[in-house]
């Protein structure tokens, strides 16, 4: 009888340390990438964009928060008068007026470029994370191409970089 309690008990031992082992398996093969991309702080993430401020600067949304983009590598005209417009036309030798038209028109496209799609937001880590104004600093990619290149393209920009 003793050595059918010990041999009992070795049997319950081994199933233990087995299921054990496998438990410790499945931990260890667990995913490691997070369910939740950070994009303060991530290379790379995606976002829906909820509004588009300039030809430049767009929104989206975390839980209740509004996070501003400021598209790294594009110089927008501003769609609204000001002295930041003033300057632009003035860089480029236009009267303010025909600046303000381009302005108006590069936020109206990147609206209805933008508006409801899913975008790559990239991380350039020779740039700031954010700007004076708090916007984060991002590459941004559009059904794999760059936002900024159909921007360049469009000629709605004081300013492409390359």
């Amino acid at each position: 009888m003793k050595n059918y309690i010990i041999a009992f008990s070795s049997l319950i031992f081994l199933v233990a340390i087995v299921f054990g082992v496998k438990s410790c398996k499945e931990v260890t093969n667990a995913p490691t990438e997070p369910k939740f991309s950070n994009p303060f702080i991530d290379d790379s993430t995606t976002v829906k964009v909820y509004r588009v401020v300039d030809g430049d600067t767009f929104e989206f949304i975390i839980e209740r928060d509004t996070i501003d983009v400021r598209v790294l590598e594009l110089d927008c005209f501003e769609s609204r008068r000001g002295s930041r417009l003033n300057e632009q036309a003035a860089q480029v030798g236009l009267d303010p007026e025909v600046a303000l038209i381009i302005g108006q028109s590069a936020k109206t496209f990147a609206t209805n470029y933008l508006v409801g799609k899913t975008v790559s937001i990239v991380r350039d880590r020779t740039q700031d994370n954010f700007d004076s104004f708090a916007r984060l600093l991002r590459k941004v990619y559009v059904d794999g191409k760059l936002f900024k290149d159909t921007m360049c393209v469009q000629m709605f920009t004081v300013e492409c970089y390359r």
